[in-house]
């Protein structure tokens, strides 16, 4: 999960932690790194709206770096107010989720994730 959000990230962990491995990262920058050294992750989990790097900028340096794990890319938003994130959620479907969400939501959102 990359969120900005330590709160946030910890309690999607916590939620999850029943079937799942969850590996948080602070931020864009920190899981690109991670991708960069050549860790991948069955779906990654992203907050669009980060302060240093957005979840888009994200999205777009995977989906160059690595194909198949940006297949496996799920959005989590608060507001996807700018045309650019309505553009985004658009092409990915139906791998996204407002905040709130519930776990169960959050589970389903992965369970999309993987099967792609």
């Amino acid at each position: 999960m990359v969120d900005d959000d330590p709160q946030l990230a910890e309690a999607v962990r916590r939620s999850l932690r029943a079937g799942y491995d969850v590996e948080l990262a602070g931020g864009g920058a920190e899981a690109l790194e991670r991708l960069r050294r050549g860790e991948r992750f069955d779906v990654i989990v992203c907050d669009l709206r980060m302060p240093e790097m957005s979840g888009m900028e994200l999205f777009g340096a995977i989906k160059g770096l690595s194909p198949e794990q940006a297949e496996r890319t799920v959005f989590v938003t608060g507001v996807a107010s700018s045309p650019q994130c309505a553009e985004l959620l658009g092409q990915v479907h139906d791998l996204w989720l407002d905040e709130p969400f519930a776990p169960d939501q959050v589970r389903a959102l992965i369970e999309r994730g993987l099967r792609r």
